[in-house]
């Protein structure tokens, strides 16, 4: 005689009575209908992260405090603002680099979805992207062997940066017998009198994008 209407979902509900007396049953009698109504569900903040985030990161946006009086399973609609401008396909709870630079801000908004109803979306806090640092690959140092008045040249391939932007530039270091040479920042170096027969030189060089430098990456030696 009672009903707790559980996952029927929202919809008129009736009941239907028929009365027997142990012999026989008498005709059915149905109530008036009930609205069973759906609730809204909600949701008490959204929080965008890691922090600090570059090109190179994924940002997660992590909803909480999930709140349906139904029991209905948690979900989301979600959009994603770079700079105020809204990603148009971008739904899900994450988000990569493949759609904002550095300087950015994104923002992700949340709106509390129960398959039938929407509650109270809430937008998360803004994060900046920061710059990139860029890297270099394998350096080399040739030729391999010379004299005091040879001119030995430091090279890497091409410089590696996730913001496409950005212009590397390339500083050199010299060293002899892992002793830096102090003022010599160029790519070619003739040691001259600072060094002796048989002294081992190498270089090492050092991306920088206008920003930020990059981890200096050493050659072989000489």
């Amino acid at each position: 005689e009672t009903l707790t209407p559980g996952d029927l979902g929202a919809g008129f509900l009736t009941c239907l009575v028929t009365p027997g007396d142990g012999e026989s049953w008498g005709e059915p009698v149905e109530s008036g209908p009930v609205l069973v109504v759906n609730h809204a569900p909600s949701l008490t903040s959204v929080t965008l992260g890691p922090e600090p985030a570059s090109e190179t990161t994924e940002l997660i946006c992590q909803p909480s405090g999930w709140l349906d009086q139904d029991g209905d399973p948690e979900a989301y609609k979600v959009t994603w603002t770079v700079d105020g401008e809204e990603i148009v396909g971008q739904t899900g709870l994450t988000l990569t680099g493949d759609f904002y630079d550095k300087t950015d801000i994104v923002i992700c908004f949340a709106v509390p979805f129960d398959g039938i109803d929407e509650g109270q979306g809430k937008a998360s806090n803004p994060v900046q992207i920061k710059n990139s640092k860029p890297s270099l690959s394998e350096v080399q140092i040739s030729p391999l062997a010379g004299g005091k008045f040879t001119t030995f040249t430091c090279a890497a391939g091409e410089p590696e940066d996730a913001d496409q932007s950005d212009e590397v530039l390339v500083s050199a270091a010299w060293f002899v017998e892992d002793v830096l040479v102090v003022g010599e920042t160029d790519a070619t170096w003739v040691p001259g009198e600072l060094v002796t027969a048989l002294d081992q030189i190498r270089c090492a060089l050092t991306p920088f994008d206008g920003t930020d430098f990059g981890e200096p990456v050493s050659s072989g030696t000489a």
